[in-house]
């Protein structure tokens, strides 16, 4: 079992005011929170809704967005800050594993649609950023035919005309009062967007990045089978189906897993 004096693991504080029933440790000096169940992170997202009376943001941690965070010292405070740090990548779950930590990966994808059934349970309303037009449309259509209940107060497209657009797009989205804001801007751009305008929801609000998950839902990309999914080889299926990532993302990958071995 890991220690806090081991190398690669160690405890790391919550922010303040943000207790909940999760493992919080810390991998390289960023925080990682551990649970058995998405149903266990869903849990304590909601009560981190219920108790708090500002924007709250989620982070779905994987070995490139660290590798990026060790560049960008805006990134960087952003993932500390977080109340909820999301074990997603496989690379991530093998260093805390090979220190001894109980991880899982949790994908960020199954997540949202965890808090997205939540917040339909409970009529709290939600907000869809990101994507293109016609993408968003589709993945809003998909998830209202899905999720019984839902309440999608707010939607808009991943493009935005300059800074200014985007920030009055921010501010439409926190005037309709959503309690979860699901951000589809890949990172960090998605990271960057809750860092600039997190202040603009005044009320509690939970605002995270998805990704490519908008073009899950809506049909445009094919996730990975379960069967590669249980293997941890979710990441090898994107690869194949969109090469262009391998420049992206296999130099941070060999460089965090030499950064793990070293510790």
């Amino acid at each position: 079992m890991f220690t806090a004096q081991d190398a690669t693991v160690t405890d790391f504080e919550r922010p303040e005011g943000s207790q909940v029933d999760l493992m919080r440790v810390g991998l390289l000096g960023y925080p990682v929170d551990l649970a058995n169940t998405l149903a266990a992170y869903g849990q304590a997202a909601c009560t981190l809704l219920t108790q708090s009376n500002e924007a709250l943001s989620t982070v779905t941690l994987n070995p490139e967005v660290l590798m990026l965070a060790e560049q960008t010292p805006w990134l960087a405070a952003h993932i500390r800050a977080a109340q909820l740090v999301l074990p997603d990548g496989a690379g991530l779950v093998w260093a805390l594993n090979r220190a001894g930590a109980p991880a899982k990966r949790m994908p960020g994808i199954e997540f949202a649609w965890e808090m997205l059934a939540a917040c339909a349970a409970r009529q709290w309303p939600v907000a869809l950023i990101g994507a293109s037009e016609d993408t968003n449309l589709k993945a809003c259509n998909v998830l209202n035919s899905r999720i019984p209940g839902l309440n999608l107060a707010y939607a808009h497209s991943g493009y935005f005309n300059d800074a200014q657009h985007e920030a009055e797009v921010a501010l439409a989205c926190a005037q309709h009062q959503p309690k979860l804001v699901l951000l589809a801007l890949g990172a960090p751009k998605q990271d960057a967007f809750i860092v600039a305008h997190r202040d603009k929801f005044t009320d509690a609000a939970l605002l995270m990045g998805v990704g490519g998950s908008f073009d899950v839902w809506a049909g445009t990309v094919k996730r990975a089978p379960e069967w590669l999914r249980a293997l941890q080889l979710e990441w090898a299926w994107r690869l194949a189906g969109q090469p262009w990532r391998i420049r992206r993302s296999v130099p941070p990958l060999c460089q965090f897993v030499m950064r793990v071995l070293r510790t």
